[in-house]
């Protein structure tokens, strides 16, 4: 016969974790893909403000960004070259926010550069599945000239 300390145990632990929910599934959003910020501005030479944005689906739901999920952003500037491939962001926030740091070589040189993020689902299911954000367009990055 279980004592009174034993029941009372697994009643806590029931009414505490009974009721939760497994999380869902690991998903992707419903493309095509954007950003919650298009455009980003900062001075030539400068590394803030760093780049932050909600990967978004098509609808406005986030992207999940559960453990293990890998994302990285490109940079590329004015004449297409790439100045920035893969670098690695900061996951602010399970819906979808994420945040680049830039580089004093991300923005040596002036002018309209594009980017992107791309999302490397969770392991061990999804690591080799990858979504870019956004994957219809490319986020605007204006790096403006120094004025002395």
């Amino acid at each position: 016969m279980p004592n009174a300390w034993g029941a009372a145990w697994g009643s806590a632990w029931s009414a505490a974790w009974g009721g939760v929910a497994a999380p869902a599934p690991f998903t992707w959003v419903a493309g095509p893909t954007r950003l919650s910020k298009h455009r980003h501005s900062l001075k030539q030479g400068d590394t803030e403000p760093p780049r932050r944005v909600q990967l978004l689906g098509a609808d406005g739901t986030p992207q999940q960004l559960p453990a293990g999920t890998v994302v990285r952003y490109t940079l590329r500037g004015p004449d297409g070259t790439v100045i920035r491939r893969r670098g690695e962001c900061t996951i602010e926030s399970v819906n979808g926010e994420v945040r680049y740091d830039y580089q004093p070589s991300d923005t040596a040189e002036f002018g309209l550069c594009t980017d992107e993020f791309e999302v490397t689902g969770p392991a061990p299911d999804h690591d080799s599945e990858v979504l870019t954000f956004p994957n219809n367009t490319d986020g605007i990055v204006k790096i403006r000239p120094q004025l002395a």
